[in-house]
């Protein structure tokens, strides 16, 4: 199992076998639970009030529009917990 944590990414198990095959088969695979429940509360506590931009650029698949979230101590947040170490080895465990 495969949970972010305020205090950091936690790896229980092997974060393989079956989410690789999937990922294998699929390009994609869910983790369900990913973000504690604490965290993911915090998470969308703070979204909820962020202010968002809206931003569009031209690929070669044709437009793209999107909305960023302007930085804010969520934002912060989210950078801190997505870039993580144990995170990425465990990603890389899945993948490959």
């Amino acid at each position: 199992m495969l949970t972010i944590e305020q205090a950091g990414t936690r790896v229980t198990g092997s974060p393989g076998c079956a989410a690789t095959r999937h990922f294998e088969a699929h390009d994609w695979v869910r983790i369900p639970g990913l973000l504690s429940a604490e965290l993911l509360a915090r998470v969308q506590a703070g979204m909820q009030v962020a202010s968002f931009i809206p931003s569009a650029e031209q690929t070669g698949h044709g437009p793209v529009r999107r909305l960023l979230m302007a930085p804010d101590a969520t934002a912060a947040l989210l950078d801190l917990c997505f870039n993580d170490p144990v995170l990425f080895r465990a990603v890389e465990a899945i993948t490959g």
